[in-house]
C-alpha cells in the first residue's frame, strides 16, 4: 500500500495495493462537493409558452437510465387583462421531483402585469426517478399566458 503525504499538512492519500486506485473528492472554493459527471455534461433547456386561457406543461424528456438534474426553473404568469382575485390560489405543480414542489401564484392582477417564480438551487435538484419525464404543469386560467423555462443536465448518478 502506498501513502502519499501532503507537503502543506498532515493529510494523506492512500492507494489500494490491489487495484492501485485512490479515491478523491472534489470541492469548489466555497466547500461544495463537485460532481465531475455533471460538470462534464452540457446544460439542456426546455421552454414552454401557452396562449391566453390555456394551461401549459414543460416536459423534460426521459433519457434511458438517466436522471434529470435541475439547475434552474423560471415560471412566468402574464395577465392579458385585469383579473379579480378568488380565495383559491393558482397552483403550478411538478412531477418526478423530490416532494413534488408546488409554486403558488396570485389569483388577481392588472392587465400587462407579470408574476414570476424563480427556483435556482445552489447546486442542483435530482429527479426522483431515472428514465422518467419530469414535468412542470401550469393550469388553464382565464386571461393568463404562462411561460416556463427549465435548465437541467442528464446523468446516470
Amino acid at each position: 500500500m502506498a501513502i502519499i503525504k501532503s507537503g502543506d499538512s498532515t493529510d494523506q492519500l492512500t492507494v489500494d495495493p490491489v487495484s492501485k486506485a485512490a479515491r478523491v473528492s472534489l470541492y469548489t472554493s466555497d466547500g461544495l462537493p463537485v460532481n465531475p459527471i455533471l460538470t462534464l455534461c452540457s446544460d439542456t433547456g426546455v421552454t414552454a409558452t401557452g396562449v391566453s386561457g390555456a394551461g401549459v406543461t414543460a416536459t423534460l424528456p426521459l433519457v434511458a437510465l438517466q436522471f434529470h438534474f435541475i439547475t434552474f426553473i423560471q415560471i412566468q404568469l402574464y395577465n392579458v387583462a385585469n383579473r379579480s382575485g378568488t380565495a383559491t390560489p393558482i397552483l403550478v405543480t411538478t412531477t418526478n421531483l423530490p416532494g413534488n414542489p408546488v409554486f403558488l401564484f396570485n389569483t388577481q392582477g392588472a392587465g400587462g402585469e407579470i408574476q414570476e417564480k424563480v427556483f435556482e438551487p445552489s447546486q442542483y435538484i435530482r429527479s426522483t426517478l431515472a428514465s422518467t419525464p419530469t414535468t412542470i404543469v401550469c393550469p388553464a386560467v382565464t386571461n393568463v399566458i404562462w411561460r416556463i423555462n427549465v435548465w437541467y443536465k442528464n446523468s446516470l448518478i
